[in-house]
């Protein structure tokens, strides 16, 4: 009997002990759960604050593509009164070549509908730049190719290039 009272003191003290133990190791457990939880959601949080920047400089970065592409700029920039026709069809089409490379990795954070439109401007310039070298004396002053394209640019309505950057500005707008 002794023995039966000593297992039944030590029961009375045990059971309450790992009621107790199992009570504060599920506490615990959703505690930490919690915080976990937490964590997680302010890293997320702080990831896609860290994405929209990294989008938005690319939105950036292609309408200053855009902007360097678009014919009236370039013909600006890189026009010289000792030019030939066929030097300033060259100088331009070299241009939008080398700034399409230098922002070709920009696609990886646009929609793809809106890297279509970018390239598609891309292409038309290139189109305005050729059709209308066609059209003039290759080996006369480049002021006969630059008339020719300001032309072609008065019967547009809009550029692409400003398409384009319409474009960029409605998809900003979406994460915005």
């Amino acid at each position: 009997m002794e023995a039966l009272t000593i297992v039944l003191e030590i029961l009375k003290f045990t059971i309450p002990g790992l009621v107790v133990f199992a009570a504060v190791y599920y506490v615990l457990k959703r505690v930490f759960a919690n915080q976990i939880d937490l964590e997680q959601i302010k890293y997320n949080k702080e990831r896609k604050k860290e994405g929209v920047a990294i989008k938005l400089q690319a939105y950036e970065r292609l309408a200053l593509f855009c902007q360097r592409i678009s014919v009236p700029n370039m013909i600006g920039r890189l026009s010289m009164n000792t030019m030939t026709n066929a030097d300033l069809e060259q100088s331009l089409l070299i241009s939008v070549q080398k700034e399409y490379e230098h922002n070709m990795v920009q696609q990886i954070y646009v929609s793809e509908g809106l890297w279509r439109v970018i390239e598609a401007a891309k292409n038309q310039i290139i189109e305005i730049i050729v059709s209308s070298a066609a059209t003039v004396n290759p080996s006369g002053n480049a002021d006969g190719l630059e008339k020719k394209i300001y032309e072609v640019y008065k019967e547009l309505q809009l550029g692409p290039a400003q398409r384009a950057i319409t474009a960029i500005r409605k998809e900003t707008e979406l994460i915005l």
